[in-house]
């Protein structure tokens, strides 16, 4: 049970139900950062779009979450850590 739910976690890291602030534009672009590791220069190849407006949707996920990029990995393994049963 906790592999499955460590890979649905993995696959949507930013559920709506969980993240109502966010397009799910950001969530995709969220999880093309997090769990992808893909840069802004990847993630404008991948869907068409100039490098600076994937900046700026970044900037506006950041804001929305009240995070850094360096915390990002921290709210997925924190939900991980919570979804398991842990504090």
């Amino acid at each position: 049970m906790s592999q499955n739910k460590i890979e649905q976690i993995l696959r949507d890291p930013f559920p709506a139900s969980i993240y109502p602030q966010l397009s799910q534009l950001e969530r995709n672009i969220a999880k093309m950062t997090v769990i992808d590791g893909m840069t802004a220069q990847e993630i404008s190849d991948a869907l068409g779009s100039p490098p600076n407006t994937v900046n700026t949707y970044l900037r506006l996920i950041y804001k929305a979450l009240g995070v850094r990029r360096a915390k990002w990995p921290k709210l997925v393994f924190d939900r991980i850590r919570k979804d398991l049963g842990g504090e």
